[in-house]
């Protein structure tokens, strides 16, 4: 059957320059929190999601951040990989920065263990970033998104929304779809290289 989609779009987040960066070094000093580049950061991120939810009126939302890049059959996918506990189906890509994927289960300690080797078909996750996710807006809208990244251990957007999203039902995450992160490329491109050189193919972390 067809479902409804809609398109929203949001151009009012925070100045950066308001806060002591421009649009650049709030993005390049993000991760070390330079000036509070980090919090400032997510406040823009969780304001834009916040009215994303005041205003999508269609039970499914598909979020796809601007240096991802979806395959055509990516959508088509991740609907056939929805089942009727699921709430978000997430599609895997690399971290620019440590390389590993943005797709993580909970270690022993409760906190989020990025998966580092690709998996195989669909498999139950933690959370994911918000690169490409699908989410059921129904259990998405029960929470405000919200950044806790000013805490000690910090908690990012993300991270908040999908501990939340597991109290709503599962979080699946379909390997086969592959969307190329354009931020990781480098670190595709060495995957690849070592898969060519490596015996059967395997990665290092299988041929450890």
């Amino acid at each position: 059957p067809r479902m409804p989609f809609a398109r929203t779009a949001y151009t009012a987040a925070p100045h950066p320059e308001h806060w002591g960066h421009d649009a650049v070094s709030l993005l390049q000093h993000r991760v070390e929190n330079v000036r509070n580049a980090q919090y400032f950061y997510e406040l823009a991120v969780v304001r834009a999601y916040n009215h994303l939810l005041a205003n999508c009126d269609t039970e499914w939302v598909l979020t796809v951040e601007d240096d991802i890049i979806l395959p055509q059959d990516a959508l088509q996918k991740m609907l056939q990989t929805v089942t009727e506990d699921t709430v978000a189906v997430v599609a895997p890509y690399r971290c620019p920065r440590n390389g590993h994927f943005l797709v993580w289960r909970m270690d022993k300690n409760g906190q989020p263990d990025f998966l580092d080797v690709p998996e195989t078909g669909v498999n139950e996750v933690a959370g994911s970033g918000f690169g490409c996710s699908l989410f059921r807006m129904s259990a998405l809208k029960k929470f405000p998104i919200m950044t806790r990244v000013q805490e000690n251990p910090p908690q990012w957007y993300d991270h908040v929304a999908f501990r939340n999203l597991r109290t709503q039902g599962k979080i699946l995450c379909n390997w086969d779809i592959g969307v190329r992160h354009l931020s990781a490329e480098h670190w595709e491109q060495a995957e690849a290289e070592t898969s060519r050189r490596s015996p059967l193919g395997l990665t290092p972390q299988q041929t450890r």
